[in-house]
C-alpha cells in the first residue's frame, strides 16, 4: 500500500487518467489518496495502530471501488498515461474481485 501511495507522486498523470470524468480536482484527489495510502501502509507496521489503519485501508478501498467499476464499464482505460494492460477489458473486470479480496485481507488486521 505504501509503495502504491508513493507512486501517486511519481506518476500522478497515470492516476488522474483512472479517475472518472465526473469528479473534479483530479490532481488533488491523486495526492490525497497517495498520502492516505502511504500513511495507512506505514501505520499497519505499528501493532498498536494496526486495527485503525486497517479500517482506513478498508475505507480507502471502498471509496476507490466505484472508479474500478467505472473502468470496467468503460472496457478499460486506453490512455497513454497508464500501462497498456489497463486498456484490456478483461483486466478491468478482473480487478474488481481483487478489491474484495484486499478488503477481506484488511479485515484480518482489524481483528488482531
Amino acid at each position: 500500500m505504501t509503495g502504491a501511495g508513493a507512486y501517486h507522486f511519481g506518476n500522478p498523470d497515470a492516476y488522474e487518467a483512472l479517475i472518472p470524468p465526473i469528479l473534479p480536482a483530479k490532481r488533488s484527489l491523486v495526492y490525497v489518496s497517495g498520502v492516505m495510502e502511504i500513511g495507512f501502509g506505514l501505520a499497519l507496521l505499528v501493532p498498536a495502530w494496526r486495527p485503525r489503519a486497517a479500517i482506513g485501508v478498508i475505507v480507502t478501498l471502498i471509496v476507490i471501488f466505484p472508479a474500478n467499476i467505472w473502468m470496467a464499464l468503460q472496457g478499460g482505460i486506453d490512455d497513454p498515461r497508464v500501462p497498456a494492460s489497463f486498456a484490456n477489458p478483461i483486466v478491468a473486470w478482473a480487478r474488481l474481485p481483487f478489491q474484495g479480496l484486499f478488503i477481506w485481507w484488511a479485515t484480518l488486521f482489524v481483528r488482531n
